[in-house]
C-alpha cells in the first residue's frame, strides 16, 4: 500500500471531489496488533476505510518497530531525537546536496501520508519482478483471520458498508485468501487485476504500475466511496 496508493491518481481522485485523505500504511507489514491501539489513540473521523487485507488480520506477529512503540518506554524520546537529526540533515542536504549523495531514501507527506521516493533505484533494477497470484497457504488459519477482522471492523466508527478491503498485487499475491476473508466478513474486496503490472523488488509496485493500479481501484471503488461521503455532512 505504501507505493500502490502514493500516486498522482490517488491525489487527483480525491482532489476532484474536494475530500482529504490520509494513507496510514506503515512499513514492516504492520497488522491489527499495531493498528488497533494506534486508531484508539488517534480517534480518526474518517468516513471510509480501505484496509489492505494482506495478513493485516493477524495477531501472531509483532514487528520490531511496533514492539518498540508499544512496549518500550523510551521510544518516544528516541523518535524525538531522530526528528532533531532529520531536521539537521534536511538543512545540510538542502544547501549542500553534493555532500548527501543520491542514494534512495523515503519520505512521507505530512498532509496525506503518501510515500515519496527520492534518489536513484539503479541497484534495484535487477530485482524487478512481475506480479503473480500465489497458491493458497495457511488455509486452516483463514477462519481465525476472519474472526480478527470481524472484531476490528466492528470497532470502526462507520457503517460496515464503508469499509473496503483490497490487496495490491506483488510476486505471490495472497488473492485467494483475500477473497475468502472478504466473503467471510461480508465486505467488498476491490483488488484490480491488470496485465503487465510490475514491482521494483518483488513486493512494491513500480511507479507506472502503481499509477495504473490505483486508477483502476478508484474506478471500481469510487461509487461506494462517494455514497459513504454523501451519507454524512463531514468530509473523509
Amino acid at each position: 500500500m505504501q507505493f500502490a496508493f502514493s500516486t498522482s491518481e490517488t491525489d487527483n481522485w480525491f482532489g476532484a471531489i474536494g475530500v482529504p485523505y490520509v494513507l496510514l500504511g506503515f512499513t514492516y507489514t504492520e497488522n491489527v496488533k499495531f493498528a488497533a491501539p494506534l486508531l484508539s489513540e488517534l480517534k480518526p473521523r474518517a468516513k471510509v476505510y480501505v484496509i489492505n487485507v494482506d495478513r493485516f488480520f493477524d495477531d501472531t506477529r509483532e514487528t520490531p518497530p511496533a514492539r518498540q512503540l508499544l512496549r518500550e518506554g523510551d521510544a518516544r524520546d528516541r523518535y524525538k531525537e531522530k526528528q532533531f537529526w532529520q531536521s539537521l540533515h534536511k538543512s545540510v542536504c538542502s544547501t549542500m546536496p553534493a555532500v548527501c549523495g543520491n542514494r534512495p531514501a523515503f519520505f512521507r507527506s505530512r498532509k496525506t501520508g503518501a510515500w515519496e521516493l527520492v534518489g536513484t533505484l539503479a541497484a534495484w533494477d535487477a530485482a524487478s519482478k512481475a506480479t503473480s497470484d500465489g497458491p493458497a497457504s495457511d488455509v486452516e488459519r483463514w477462519e481465525h483471520f476472519a474472526a480478527l477482522g470481524r472484531e476490528f471492523v466492528s470497532q470502526l466508527p462507520v457503517d460496515e458498508g464503508c469499509v473496503l478491503l483490497t490487496i495490491a498485487p506483488y510476486d505471490g499475491t495472497k488473492r485467494a485468501e483475500a477473497h475468502a476473508i472478504g466473503e467471510a466478513l461480508g465486505l467488498k474486496l476491490v483488488a484490480p487485476q491488470l496485465p503487465d503490472v510490475k514491482t521494483i523488488d518483488g513486493s512494491h509496485l513500480d511507479r507506472p504500475s502503481a499509477e495504473r493500479w490505483s486508477k483502476a481501484f478508484f474506478e471500481a471503488a469510487g461509487p461506494r466511496i462517494r455514497e459513504c461521503l454523501r451519507s454524512t455532512s463531514h468530509g473523509a
